[in-house]
Formats: structure tokens, sequence, C-alpha cells
């Protein structure tokens, strides 16, 4: 099993939480993380933005991302904070293969409705706090997916986990009044956010 990584390294947290996922080491790590990048980002900054095709996807080592999306009258709403060590990525942006099959089936089915505006974002990530992020391609992990099945299990492990969030979430919003939310969340909630 990976160990925490003790110095941030670039690609570190990538290759420790890749692992954790896959349930052991994976072939072609090295390969992977030697691609990662390390970026420093300013408030303000926009990582990705909502109608833009975003093929890679982020690990926060430092700082706090929001991510946002925008409705009536440009309307915000928060979707979620992302601080160390979450994972950042516009899902409909990665655009995997798999995904582009399914949209091409009729859009009478539910899933493929779901997946129209395939390539482009449909959120926000804006810097809240000054940010470290470790930057990977998706094509990679597409790619090693392709070539080994531990890189699939890794993968399916954080889609389910991400669903599993999402899934709690839409429990709360149907479950919970407002006043109720906001109460839970600050019991769970570690630390407070300024802007």
């Amino acid at each position: 099993m990976p160990t925490t990584p003790q110095t941030p390294g670039e690609g570190a947290w990538f290759k420790y939480y890749l692992g954790m996922l896959a349930g052991r080491e994976l072939p072609g790590i090295d390969e992977v993380v030697a691609g990662i990048d390390v970026i420093r980002l300013r408030p303000g900054h926009v990582l990705f933005d909502i109608g833009e095709p975003h093929n890679y996807m982020y690990l926060v080592r430092k700082g706090t991302m929001k991510i946002s999306t925008f409705g009536a009258k440009d309307r915000e709403s928060i979707i979620s904070f992302c601080r160390p060590p979450d994972m950042v990525a516009s899902l409909l942006g990665l655009s995997p293969q798999g995904l582009k099959r399914v949209s091409s089936l009729p859009p009478t089915m539910v899933k493929a409705r779901a997946l129209s505006g395939l390539d482009q974002s449909r959120t926000r990530a804006t810097v809240l706090q000054g940010c470290e992020l470790e930057r990977l391609d998706f094509r990679v992990l597409e790619d090693m997916m392709g070539r080994h099945a531990e890189w699939g299990v890794a993968v399916a492990n954080a889609a389910l986990l991400h669903a599993a969030i999402k899934e709690r979430r839409e429990r709360e919003l149907l479950t919970l009044n407002p006043e109720e939310r906001y109460r839970r969340s600050l019991r769970t909630t570690t630390t407070c956010l300024a802007w």
C-alpha cells in the first residue's frame, strides 16, 4: 500500500491517492508522475470556465478553490469548496472516450441526455486562496487505463467516491431545510473561509 508523502514532490499526492484507490502500486506510475506539473495560482484566477473544454485534473496541495455554476440572471451557485487534498476536474470537460460513445445514443435515453455539452465544462473553478496544484492530463490516465486494469480500478473507485459524495449532497438537499443544511455544514467543516 502506498505511504503518505512526507515531502510534496511533483506528483507525490497523485501517486499516493491513485495507489490508494487502486489498492496497490500502479504499473507505470513513475511514467505518469513524470508528466505531472505543479502550478501556483493567485486568488481570483479562473482555472477553467463554463463552456470550455478542459482535459486536466488537479489535486489541491495548498489553498482553496471554489467550484460554481450560474443560473438565471447570472446568479452564482456554489457547488463546493476544494482544499488539500481534494481533486478538482470538470467531468464533462474531461470527456472520456466511453462517455463520447454513450453520448451518441438516442437523446430519449435519460443517461444520454445528461451528456449534452460533452467536451465543455459546466462549472467554473476559481482560486479563493492562493493555490498550489498538481496538474495531470486526463488523456494520460485514459491511456494507462487502456493498458493496465489496475488504472481502471483506481479511476472507477474515484468515480464511485464522487458519486457517493453527490448522492449524499442530493439526499441532504431533498430532506433537510436550509437551516438544517447550514448547521450540518458548521459541524462538518473544519475551517472557515473568508474572501
